[in-house]
């Protein structure tokens, strides 16, 4: 019997036989990578947002800059384009007041924060503007006038200046006693406030007493002031309106004014009658004994009691009454 087995003839018998698995030998290998920058950076979102409101500001900076004429960037854009500036405000030049200044209609003069302007001298007045640039000015309660020079700068006339001012320029006549304008010659102004010491003093009949008056006088307007050592004592008025020179309601309304003055300074102090003509007011004043003018009746030819006479005269001068 045979024991030696043969190898079949369809095997190979070269065939290699492979080593035993070592796991120290295996070497990594990748099959995928992790990317970090996926899972976000808060930083890059805080840029974003910043350039977002940068942006945001900017654009309408931008855009009024670039609509600017006057900018760099607009004229830069628009070269074909002409850009004419603007002239800048200018404020009001005023001529000073309180020294002489020619009397015509580009005349624009201040002098306390009271403006005169556009003057037109007619015969014996002058028409111009006059308003306040700080507050509301009630003239009868101050002591302002404008003095009117010739050419060869002469004073010839004060004109007292009465009545309320305020912001708004309010046309005006003006006129002293014994004015009068020579077209053919040019006329001065300047404003002053007259005090105690600049008053002119004046003569007057006296007797012994030291009681005198004068009367001061205007068409059909006459009022005589009485003074004791140049103190003021009385006023006695007389005023006659003749109907003719007025229209139906002008006289109805000056005629109503006038009894309603009366009424306020009272019973046998005051009268309106009327005559075929028109009608008379009448006031005696007697300040020595005692009567006050009432708070109801605004006069600015009324004065208080002790009036200095000089100012009385120079004032009513200045209102266009001739006084003596």
């Amino acid at each position: 019997m045979n024991n030696n087995i043969q190898t079949p003839n369809n095997q190979t018998t070269n065939q290699q036989v492979e080593a035993p698995f070592d796991p120290k030998t295996v070497q990594p290998a990748v099959i995928g990578e992790l990317r970090k920058d996926r899972i976000g950076k808060p930083i890059l979102v805080l840029e974003m947002l910043v350039m977002f409101g940068i942006v945001l500001i900017a654009l309408p900076l931008v855009y009024t800059i670039a609509n600017d004429e006057k900018s760099f960037v607009y004229k830069w854009l628009h070269k074909d384009v002409v850009v004419v500036d603007e002239p800048e405000p200018t404020e009001t030049k005023y001529l000073d007041g309180s020294t002489y200044q020619l009397l015509d209609t580009s005349t624009n003069m201040k002098y306390n924060g009271i403006v005169i302007q556009a003057f037109k001298l007619n015969e014996s007045t002058i028409n111009c503007r006059i308003f306040s640039l700080n507050e509301k000015i009630d003239f009868d309660e101050e002591e302002y006038y404008l003095e009117i020079y010739s050419n060869s700068l002469e004073k010839i006339a004060a004109i007292k200046l009465s009545g309320i001012y305020d912001f708004t320029p309010k046309d005006t006549i003006l006129t002293a006693g014994g004015l009068t304008f020579n077209t053919n010659f040019k006329y001065f102004g300047k404003m002053v406030k007259m005090t105690d010491a600049t008053y002119p003093d004046i003569t007057y009949t006296k007797n012994e007493q030291e009681i005198g008056s004068f009367v001061c006088s205007n068409n059909n307007h006459i009022i005589k002031y009485t003074f004791k050592n140049d103190y003021l004592l009385s006023i006695e008025e007389t005023y006659k309106f003749v109907k003719s020179d007025y229209d139906d309601s002008a006289y109805l309304e000056l005629y109503s004014e006038y009894q309603t003055k009366s009424t306020n300074l009272g019973a046998g102090v005051s009268s309106t009658e009327e005559d075929a003509d028109g009608f008379t007011f009448k006031a005696s004043l007697d300040l020595e004994h005692g009567y006050m003018i009432p708070e109801t009746v605004t006069d600015n030819n009324y004065y208080e009691k002790d009036s200095k006479a000089k100012v009385i005269h120079y004032a009513e001068t200045g209102k266009g009454f001739d006084c003596k």
